[in-house]
């Protein structure tokens, strides 16, 4: 492990960042969490994505040095610090780290506190998955003897999960950084360059087009009433039985059916999209 002397959430760090394997984003590239998908990661990497901190994230930054302080005083003192691997592959940030460099710890402060699934995992002993994969990340890069984990709410005190090191993880971790980082490198040939225009342009084309066609749409109709037709164009309206809401039905009658055997096979399609440069 190389300590780096950088200060997190300063654009330095952000940069930093942009070219490490990060233990945060993890979860979302191993398709584990429910804050965002490998697509915001990658346009994190391209520098493509727009800053974004909810009241849930802004909440736990601010209760993190408390959390922290209310941890040493029954524990040991634990700096907050940057690492990366030997080979300057994966990057951690650490909310804490012990002296000799044998302990981490990671802090969360779930936004509704004690009724929270953090919180309640933590009651059992037990940390979420995607929280397990940021851990097990963050000993893979730290080398670390263990991890306490901390869930923070201040009206209810502190539950402390010390999480040992699986190397198990660290090979589902890595192979799953493998396979997704090829995708975050931009072409830029010509063949690329000239088809991407293209799309763009006709992208835009097609939608001031669809946007005056709606327009249009609604005048039509207003003037037809239920029926009407002149010049090629014709108007009608047409009245149709609402579908059935399969999903509600089997919930609401069949909760303890296995649907799996009824699934039909799996697909796969792309989609191409403009995305919004800053």
């Amino acid at each position: 492990m190389k300590l780096v002397d950088i200060e997190q959430g300063t654009p330095e760090w952000l940069e930093w960042r942009k070219s490490r394997r990060m233990a945060s984003e993890s979860p979302a590239v191993m398709g584990m969490s429910p804050y965002g998908n490998a697509n915001k990661i990658r346009k994190d990497k391209q520098g493509t994505s727009k800053g974004f901190q909810n009241k849930a994230m802004a909440y736990g930054h601010e209760q993190e040095v408390y959390a922290r302080e209310f941890y040493e005083k029954g524990h040991q003192v634990m700096i907050p610090h940057c690492a990366e691997d030997d080979d300057g592959i994966y990057g951690a940030s650490f909310d804490g780290i012990s002296i000799d460099n044998k302990r981490i710890l990671e802090i969360k402060s779930p936004y509704h506190g004690a009724d929270s699934d953090r919180w309640r995992a933590a009651l059992e002993g037990k940390l979420l998955p995607h929280d397990f994969i940021q851990v097990q990340h963050q000993l893979m890069v730290s080398e670390a003897d263990s991890c306490d984990f901390i869930v923070w709410a201040p009206d209810e005190d502190m539950q402390i999960i010390n999480v040992k090191p699986e190397p198990e993880e660290w090979k589902k971790i890595r192979e799953a950084w493998d396979e997704f980082w090829p995708t975050i490198v931009q072409r830029d040939d010509k063949d690329w360059a000239e088809a991407a225009d293209s799309f763009r342009s006709a992208k835009a084309e097609y939608e001031a087009a669809k946007a005056k066609m709606d327009d249009l749409k609604e005048q039509l109709i207003a003037m037809a009433g239920n029926q009407a037709s002149g010049r090629g164009v014709s108007v009608s309206k047409i009245n149709r039985k609402g579908s059935i809401d399969w999903a509600k039905v089997q919930s609401s009658l069949l909760p303890d059916t296995d649907l799996e055997p009824y699934r039909k096979k799996d697909s796969s399609f792309y989609r191409v999209d403009v995305e919004e440069t800053q």
